[in-house]
């Protein structure tokens, strides 16, 4: 990570988007931990080409902090991530526990390891769906999506170890891809697929991410 600019209660960093996450919660429970809870900290991190300008990302990443402070809750506290038209913003309590650690943790063990580069395609394919869904809440194509799901499937031959993972990589899909239809607000499973990929991706691209709190 970069530093970019630090002073008042501001700070930009620059670096690998999985980094700046990273930094950002580090940065929010060492502030929690020296006031005992009494600040708060609100933050954006959006993702950007390699040569996109560094004045304009500021100002991007800007928007999403202003973004994430106006979470309808009491004590702001938020993080909105990737753009502000995405509506990807949350809570940290919720962020760091539903979307970094559940969802994010999920789909990075099962597509981590030696299958790093296992059904990246598959999972656009499968975000696609997920924001059709959120979109038009009248419909969730389930047949496409229990397809798509099952060509993740490993084969027979495949160990136990990986048959279980898979088992529990699908149903959890299926129960996130359900119960997450609606449009009232930034969707978990389609934010942590759209992690998931982006990461991959940019980290064979060497991008950069930015993030301003």
């Amino acid at each position: 990570m970069t530093v970019v600019y630090s002073g008042g209660d501001d700070v930009f960093l620059v670096g690998a988007w999985n980094d700046a996450i990273e930094a950002a919660s580090r940065i929010r429970a060492a502030l929690r931990e020296y006031t005992c809870g009494a600040l708060t900290i609100s933050g954006g991190v959006g993702v950007f080409q390699a040569k996109f300008p560094i004045r304009v990302a500021a100002a991007e990443t800007a928007r999403l902090e202003d973004k994430a402070k106006g979470l309808e809750h009491p004590e702001k506290d938020g993080i909105a991530l990737f753009g502000a038209e995405t509506e990807h913003c949350y809570h940290w309590d919720v962020f760091l526990q539903s979307v970094q650690g559940e969802k994010l943790g999920l789909l990075e063990s099962f597509f981590g390891g030696e299958d790093a580069d296992r059904g990246s395609s598959m999972l656009y394919n499968i975000l696609d769906l997920l924001r059709q869904a959120q979109a038009d809440t009248s419909r969730m194509p389930l047949a496409r999506y229990a397809y798509l799901l099952s060509r993740l499937a490993p084969p027979n031959s495949a160990p136990d170890k990986k048959k279980k993972a898979y088992k529990a990589f699908s149903e959890k899909m299926y129960q996130w891809g359900w119960r997450r239809r609606s449009a009232d607000s930034c969707s978990p499973p389609s934010s942590s697929m759209c992690t998931c990929t982006e990461k991959r991706d940019q980290q064979q691209k060497g991008e950069p991410s930015n993030v301003m709190e």
